[in-house]
């Protein structure tokens, strides 16, 4: 591996050089030789850090994209966010690909860093947290696999440290008789975001009795959280349009006691979006059943 010649820094800054490794391993290697203090960040089909860029074409594990009934899908960050969502087994989860569906147009993403971005990401961080997701991590001490929830939140500490990168997203198959949904928000007449709902729901064979699900909400004053109170709800529950009612009350009730006193008129209404996006799922699941 020959490094290239350095990218010429502005005035204050420090020389930038570029990389083009062929494994995990050396990725690992010139991050640890790099001693950068944050977890380097996938932009422009690189992996950057203060010092570094590192072209990661040539990796197999961040370019993979596969599917199998036992392991599911695993998509490397470095796949482009057009080639995930064209892969056919990507409909398997229409939580995430509706929300994909609801970023603007820009310059093709990877799917790493459509999940990073600070605003339009959020869509796909929620239709994402409604899903058993998670992410494979690797750094100077070998492999980690960490939930989404953990890695894409806005919290602190941050689950990724610095010199681990992520390697790929992965989604276990499935269940029989499950779908999902993501339901945004927008403020009328403008095409700015104000929230959005995502629900994964699994059915008995009946298709009518909920024997489990997930759901999953954001708005402009809050990041994306699971809303554990609904979940509890919807397990067990015969589900109508009646019932996705009740959870809709719920949610906005939970989500109004967690934020006493806050608010604006660009909130979203968790009422409305977690309940469009339970009857597009008991839609989706009419159909498929």
């Amino acid at each position: 591996m020959v490094p290239k010649a350095p990218v010429p820094p502005r005035r204050g800054e420090r020389p930038v050089q570029t990389f083009t490794p062929e494994s995990l391993d050396e990725v690992a290697a010139l991050l640890l030789a790099a001693d950068g203090e944050a977890p380097p960040v996938l932009r422009g089909g690189c992996l950057r850090s203060d010092r570094l860029a590192l072209e990661v074409r040539r990796v197999p594990e961040l370019n993979r994209l596969d599917y199998d009934e036992r392991n599911g899908l695993r998509a490397g960050v470095a796949v482009s966010l057009a080639e995930f969502l064209a892969f056919p087994p990507a409909r398997l989860y229409p939580a995430l690909t509706d929300a994909a569906a609801c970023l603007p147009p820009r310059p093709e993403p990877t799917l790493g860093e459509a999940l990073g971005w600070m605003r339009d990401g959020l869509h796909l961080r929620c239709g994402l947290f409604c899903l058993p997701a998670s992410v494979a991590v690797f750094g100077p001490h070998g492999w980690s696999e960490i939930a989404a929830e953990a890695v894409f939140a806005e919290a602190a500490p941050p689950a990724v440290q610095s010199r681990e990168f992520l390697v790929d997203l992965r989604l276990p198959a499935p269940p029989p008789y499950s779908s999902g949904a993501y339901q945004a928000g927008d403020w009328p007449g403008t095409s700015a975001a104000t929230g959005g709902a995502g629900v994964v729901l699994a059915m008995e064979p009946d298709g009518k009795r909920c024997c489990g699900g997930r759901l999953s909400f954001w708005t402009v004053s809050r990041p994306p959280m699971r809303i554990l109170e609904v979940e509890r709800y919807l397990a067990g529950k015969l589900l109508d349009e009646r019932a996705a009612a009740d959870a809709g009350d719920l949610a906005d009730e939970v989500w109004r006691l967690g934020q006493p006193g806050k608010g604006s008129a660009w909130e979203a209404s968790p009422r409305a979006l977690c309940r469009a996006a339970i009857v597009k799922t008991l839609d989706r699941l009419g159909r498929a059943l």
